[in-house]
């Protein structure tokens, strides 16, 4: 914090006014909830814009942040807990193949286009 602005610098309190000379005394002021005297209001925080999603008629506007959210899931899985969604969907992948190769194949299980290539 710098150094106060003028001296001495009044912070107010439910109708107690009080005079800050350091630094130290301002800060201990705003820790027991006094305002500086003059200072503009606090203004209420502004809550972020969340972008509208176009609705289809007969569709869901949620069904592409789904299909975002399961890549990320397939992505951020682990080989083991790949074999097992596959294996909940009725594939039998071959537990010896690299991650990367079991991941391919979850992808195309996902989209529906899986290649029987085992």
């Amino acid at each position: 914090m710098a150094h106060l602005k003028k001296l001495p610098t009044y912070f107010v309190k439910d109708g107690v006014r009080r005079a800050a000379y350091y630094t130290i005394q301002a800060r201990e002021f705003r820790a027991a909830g006094f305002v500086e005297e003059g200072a503009p209001a606090e203004a209420a925080p502004v809550a972020p814009k969340v972008p509208e999603q176009p609705v289809v008629a007969g569709g869901d506007g949620f069904e592409d942040l789904m299909a975002d959210q399961l890549k990320t899931e397939l992505d951020s899985m682990t080989k083991a807990e790949l074999l097992e969604w596959a294996e909940d969907l009725g594939y039998d992948l071959k537990n010896a193949l690299p991650k990367a190769e079991i991941l391919a194949m979850c992808k195309h299980i996902e989209n529906g286009t899986r290649d029987e290539q085992q």
